[in-house]
């Protein structure tokens, strides 16, 4: 989920009555509010609209083939307003149907979201869930997204990338959403967190029974920060490897930004697919991404059940019943 501004064309009709008022600024107040009443907490073009920022430009009258003088206008403005998409994480759902199956209905202010819950049973109304999105539905003119999602869970698979030579022709752009990102996670790294519970929903999610860094032990790959590693090329410094693998192995927790790195192809009952990829920036700007999702519901979770904890017993022992052992 992002904040986004786009850019939206309309065509609108106009009363005559509307047209021929006397103050100068009338036709432009109209227009703007009729703009507001279609666009603003509605679902267009992917986007749920918070509200109209600014009329770029607007054409000029055109008669219609109505004979009540009225005619109709294009439009051209920006909105600034929410997109969601798979795999976006969600902490603020709200159960507002427990059905008897293993699903329940949640909403937050802009979403209507089916969860899968697995087995976890007695999920009540008015409990707060953390959801992963698996589909989106911003379908135009309605008045809430609609989406599928499951209960938050770490997933156990990833995604190895070949590089044997990294592109160094990387454009301003890639730099530019590289540098934005990291202020992001750097302003993150500066809210106020629970640190207990932080803590504590950061190893409840962790999949395995040994600790991270028990399993950070047996595995014998080196590593790299990619964080460190952004940071050096947004200065300018490009990193010099070559013909060599990278990948986030599930083994890694997703509160620490760093991945494996291997001159041979790793071998692992978890990886999915390998990848010849070539542009490090991307891929790494994937993986600051990911990083950030995670912290920052790890920070919203310590506070959204800062005073009711042992009231969602139910739902942490759960995830309990799900680690399971480590095979490399």
């Amino acid at each position: 989920m992002n904040l986004q501004i786009k850019r939206f064309e309309t065509l609108l009709n106009l009363s005559a009555q509307e047209i021929y008022c006397d103050l100068p600024d009338t036709i432009d107040s109209i227009i703007l509010e009729k703009i507001k009443k279609k666009y603003v907490n509605t679902c267009n073009n992917g986007m749920y609209v918070n509200e109209i920022v600014k009329i770029v430009n607007r054409g000029p009258l055109l008669s219609t083939d109505r004979d009540d003088g009225s005619m109709k206008v294009s439009v051209t403005f920006h909105a600034k307003g929410f997109c969601y998409y798979v795999g976006d994480i969600l902490t603020d759902c709200i159960v507002i149907n427990a059905g008897r199956q293993n699903s329940v209905l949640c909403s937050n202010d802009k979403l209507i979201i089916n969860v899968n819950c697995g087995n976890i049973r007695n999920i009540a109304k008015g409990q707060v869930l953390t959801v992963k999105l698996t589909n989106v539905n911003c379908t135009n003119r309605k008045s809430m997204v609609t989406c599928i999602g499951s209960l938050y869970n770490y997933g156990v698979e990833f995604v190895i990338y070949y590089f044997n030579e990294i592109n160094k022709n990387i454009s301003q752009e890639d730099i530019e959403l590289l540098k934005n990102k990291l202020e992001l996670i750097d302003a993150e790294k500066k809210e106020k967190v629970n640190k207990k519970l932080y803590d504590i929903f950061n190893e409840m999610y962790y999949p395995f029974k040994a600790s991270f860094k028990e399993n950070m032990k047996r595995i014998k790959y080196k590593t790299l920060d990619f964080y460190e590693a952004s940071k050096e090329i947004v200065e300018g410094k490009m990193p010099s490897f070559k013909q060599v693998y990278i990948f986030r192995h599930v083994a890694i927790n997703k509160s620490e930004p760093i991945v494996f790195m291997s001159d041979v192809e790793p071998k692992s009952k978890y990886n999915i697919k390998l990848v010849d990829y070539k542009n490090i920036v991307k891929l790494f700007h994937t993986y600051l991404d990911e990083y950030l999702m995670f912290i920052q519901m790890l920070r919203k979770m310590s506070f959204i059940y800062e005073n009711n904890y042992a009231d969602y017993n139910n739902i942490w022992t759960y995830y309990s019943y799900l680690k399971k052992d480590l095979e490399l």
